[in-house]
């Protein structure tokens, strides 16, 4: 003889009760285990939405201040080689001083003036070969740089060495006249070099390191409120957990008690 057992009691009430309270549970792991408040469209979603554009907001902002740094490392690079030549110029001036002194042959003249071309080859060598990853910086070519999330940009360079230094290759200091000449370029340009570097690389800098600051401020900023946004309350997860869990067990247990109260009813209706 067959032994039925009724589970009507499976589309009740009870049931949905427990359903939602594993649906309580399961959204309680997934926040702990994250550490997000919002783990499905399903949560939140306006906030996700929201979270999602601070989340790119501050990708852009991460990226644009990764682009500062680099364009600060080609402009300490530049202003390297230019901070080289402005020794090197000093040792022209010299050179050119003691030219000038009538104490001088034109022959001992003429070693000064092979160590004065040397000096203004390099010059030229220093313009033509200075770079950062590949990018020319003191050729007379300037860089575009992304400095801000909104399409911000900033053109920095533009330093002609080579152009800037002409002057200097065409001087002869064999001659005492040609050396008292070749004093008055060297000065010039050793006053157009500090003009190009405090205007063109110190003024870059000095918008380099606003935007950065800038950039920080927003970060900082974005990132609170993204965390207010998508952060859980572990505290009150955990209460959650707990809660569900005990919530379960005694869900469970009537479960348990409604489908065996049931058993000696259709004992006797088959007995």
């Amino acid at each position: 003889m067959a032994l039925g057992i009724n589970y009507s009691t499976l589309n009740s009430p009870s049931l949905l009760n427990r359903s939602r309270t594993q649906t309580t549970l399961t959204k309680a792991f997934a926040q702990l285990t994250s550490g997000k408040r919002i783990t499905s469209a399903a949560d939140d979603a306006a906030g996700l939405a929201i979270a999602s554009g601070l989340a790119a907001s501050i990708t852009q902002i991460s990226q644009a201040s990764r682009n500062i740094g680099d364009t600060a490392s080609a402009l300490t690079i530049a202003d390297g080689a230019l901070g080289e030549v402005s020794g090197l110029t000093g040792r022209l001036q010299e050179l050119a001083t003691m030219a000038a002194n009538g104490t001088y042959t034109d022959e001992q003249r003429g070693a000064l003036q092979a160590e004065y071309s040397a000096l203004t080859d390099e010059i030229q060598r220093i313009g033509e070969t200075t770079s950062f990853n590949g990018k020319k910086l003191i050729d007379g070519s300037s860089m575009t740089a992304q400095i801000g999330p909104g399409g911000e940009t900033l053109q920095v360079g533009g330093i002609d060495l080579s152009n800037l230094a002409s002057s200097l290759s065409s001087q002869n200091i064999g001659t005492q006249a040609g050396a008292q000449a070749a004093m008055d370029v060297i000065h010039q340009f050793s006053q157009d070099l500090t003009s190009q570097r405090s205007g063109t690389i110190g003024t870059a800098f000095s918008q380099l390191e606003s935007t950065q600051n800038n950039l920080a401020t927003q970060r900082i900023a974005q990132t609170a409120a993204l965390s207010q946004i998508e952060d859980a309350d572990l505290s009150l997860a955990i209460l959650d957990l707990t809660s569900a869990k005990l919530l379960q067990h005694y869900q469970v247990s009537l479960l348990q008690q409604s489908v065996m109260s049931q058993v000696p009813q259709r004992l006797s209706v088959w007995g």
